[in-house]
């Protein structure tokens, strides 16, 4: 897909407004047909593009698409806390974009896109990622720590993120251990961190973020779990700008009080905000299935498991919780 077009295409349907098939070739320099082909090529990247009748194309609401001379201007100092900041219109997933450069990476580094092809979460399960409708973020960052000692991390950089959205959006984002946010019950977005280096360290880690922003009504046929986005929890669009300058300076913070102080500094604002605490689950680990009561999680960040009273601690790795069923 050529993204350089498919870029110029957003930027002029970007205002919601209806553009007919003709003047979007005369913009671009390309025929109608050309153009319906780059229309095509967008929803088939997620982005819903609506066919008006007699008026031409048109996005179902105006979409302000990132802007990284913004982002840097509104990040003011902190913007030389990145040896680069970039936003791209589409990569196959930005934690994989950064990882392929990690052996490079001395300092932070921070990658937007307004499209992941290839988008990952957890346990290798692929990230829906449709063009426009979400915040995809990762930054690249050094720690000097060994990689036993990155336990609690995605905690520590989940509570930025909600902290954040908080901030920018007026809501009280949840928890969801070891990675996960959610509103009303519901998940909005999750992180990913990726680690690179030896066990001894230092090392170099890789936080992906993912938070729904407004995604299209028809992707209930495609997320398999109660989902919404800050659209939805707000009654109002939300400025992926702003919110992504909020979760930058956040990070920006709590990555280095992370490398210096652990965990600890961090554990009790994460339970507060803990969707399972006290609460009955069933968690998945490897090929062991264990039901407990979950009690929050310990200054390492590792879950508390309450099993007819005796507490067992779970660091993170491949497992997953969840509400035990009734």
């Amino acid at each position: 897909m050529r993204y350089g077009r498919l870029q110029d295409l957003l930027t002029i349907l970007a205002d919601g407004r209806p553009h007919s098939g003709e003047a979007v070739g005369l913009q671009l320099g390309i025929s109608r047909a050309a153009v319906w082909k780059l229309v095509d090529q967008a929803r088939h990247a997620g982005l819903e593009v609506l066919a008006v009748p007699g008026a031409g194309y048109r996005l179902p609401a105006p979409l302000v698409l990132l802007d990284e001379t913004r982002i840097k201007s509104e990040l003011g100092e902190t913007a030389d806390t990145f040896a680069s900041l970039l936003t791209v219109i589409a990569t196959p997933s930005t934690n994989e974009e950064l990882l392929g450069r990690i052996a490079a990476i001395d300092a932070p580094h921070a990658l937007l896109a307004e499209h992941q092809s290839a988008g990952r979460g957890r346990r290798g399960r692929d990230w829906h990622s449709p063009m426009g409708a979400s915040l995809y973020l990762s930054v690249a960052w050094p720690l000097d720590l060994p990689v036993a000692g990155l336990s609690g991390l995605s905690l520590a950089a989940g509570l930025a993120v909600a902290e954040s959205v908080d901030a920018t959006c007026g809501l009280r984002t949840g928890l969801k251990w070891p990675n996960d946010l959610y509103v009303d019950n519901k998940k909005i977005g999750g992180i990913l961190v990726e680690v690179s280096g030896s066990p001894e360290g230092p090392c170099k880690a890789v936080v992906g973020i993912g938070l729904n922003c407004r995604l299209p009504d028809d992707d209930n046929d495609t997320i398999s779990q109660p989902w919404t986005d800050l659209y939805r929890a707000c009654g109002r669009p939300v400025d992926r700008n702003s919110l992504a300058v909020s979760i930058l300076k956040s990070l920006a913070v709590n990555l280095p009080r992370f490398e210096h102080q652990g965990f600890a500094p961090f554990m009790e604002s994460w339970n507060q905000r803990d969707i399972l605490k006290d609460q009955p689950v069933t968690l998945m680990l490897g090929a062991e299935t264990a039901n407990g009561v979950a009690r929050g999680v310990n200054d390492f960040g590792a879950l508390l498991l309450d099993q007819n009273g005796t507490q067992r601690s779970v660091a993170g790795g491949d497992v997953s919780l969840r509400p035990a069923r009734p």
